[in-house]
């Protein structure tokens, strides 16, 4: 008789990062239905693969894939595979954002928008999964920190994009009132 491999999840809370929130976690049976976090979500699949809906559509996260969801965006989470899946992540705040891109950006107290649920990039996956492996470790606060701001840093600059606003349609029916006026008001031509 097989034994079914067991769910883990660690979860750990970094206080040199200003509370910064990282998972490190394997499903095989876990299904997330609908729901939010408050912060944005950054992971690395490290085996298997996940399936998650986000943004409107459905995606799916291979192997060395990065995952993006952006804080207070609905999204779910299953395995894509029989085998499941395994991650690490980590969940920055948008105010742990608010912070960073004061110095990145000439658009201040703005957290990021990322409009790709999933990203197929070697070399940040790489890195997030050092930093992943030094957060792990006691001590090194100073190059946590850095290799932190770096990580973040490459993300923002490269994915990060500004979130489409709602249009204002709160005159929109004065509006075709005027063009429909103005439409009677114009004599036919012949």
């Amino acid at each position: 008789m097989s034994r079914r491999p067991r769910e883990q999840v660690d979860y750990l809370h970094l206080k040199e990062l200003g509370g910064l929130e990282m998972l490190k976690a394997s499903y095989f049976q876990q299904e997330f239905s609908r729901h939010v976090h408050e912060g944005f979500c950054i992971g690395v699949i490290e085996e298997g693969a996940q399936r998650f809906y986000r943004t409107g559509g459905n995606h799916v996260a291979p192997q060395g894939d990065i995952i993006l969801v952006n804080a207070d965006e609905v999204h779910t989470g299953s395995s894509a595979v029989e085998t499941g899946w395994r991650y690490r992540a980590i969940y920055p705040t948008p105010e742990i954002f608010h912070e960073l891109t004061r110095d990145l950006t000439t658009v201040h107290g703005t957290a990021p928008w990322f409009r790709e649920a999933v990203l197929h990039d070697e070399g940040l996956a790489q890195q997030l999964r050092l930093l992943f492996d030094l957060l792990e470790q006691p001590n090194n606060k100073l190059l946590k920190q850095t290799l932190f701001l770096s990580t973040i840093a490459w993300l923002i600059s490269k994915y990060s994009q500004t979130k489409p606003q709602a249009t204002d349609l709160s005159n929109a029916k004065q509006r075709i009132l005027n063009i429909k006026e103005l439409m009677a008001s114009m004599p036919e031509q012949e």
